[in-house]
């Protein structure tokens, strides 16, 4: 598990430090799997939800 640190400074730095750490724990949860794992739960809720209430549930991507 990598570890973030960013030092509190002020404006572009602190949107430039933001901005990274976001993209590399996007990366790391798409590596990990967490977002196909998140995606297929969603689908199931819709597909439950919508069901319960008589609906014909469709996913389209």
């Amino acid at each position: 598990m990598k570890a973030f640190y960013v030092e509190k400074s002020s404006g572009i730095k602190d949107s430039i430090w933001h901005a990274i750490a976001q993209d590399q724990i996007k990366q790391e949860a798409i590596d990990a799997g967490i977002l196909q794992k998140a995606d297929k739960n969603a689908e199931i809720v819709l597909k439950e939800f919508f069901g319960h209430l008589g609906y014909k549930v469709k996913i389209v991507r």
